[in-house]
């Protein structure tokens, strides 16, 4: 467990170099992190064909969106990873 002051209250970019700085020992992350910059990362890390035509980028809070990514997190960028998950908490029962 490592905590990541950049994580609250983070822009995009912040979440980005979050991920970059990642070691690629690390072969699964958590990220736990607060809107605005969650719901705008949840979707721009995500390759468009992942997310269903006409979802809304709101994620309330306890909402998990889980990611495929299939290079060193490094070389992470905008659009290569895939959305295998969103869940949110009303789905839950």
């Amino acid at each position: 467990l490592q905590f990541e002051p950049r994580l609250y209250l983070p822009d995009l970019n912040t979440l980005l170099a979050v991920v970059h700085g990642l070691p690629e020992s690390f072969a699964r992350v958590l990220l736990v992190s607060h809107n605005p910059g969650s719901e705008d990362f949840a979707v721009e890390f995500a390759q468009p064909t992942t997310i269903p035509s006409g979802e809304s980028r709101h994620l309330p809070t306890a909402a998990l969106v889980a990611f495929r990514l299939d290079e060193v997190w490094r070389d992470a960028g905008w659009g290569r990873a895939t959305r295998l998950a969103r869940i949110l908490p009303r789905e839950l029962s």
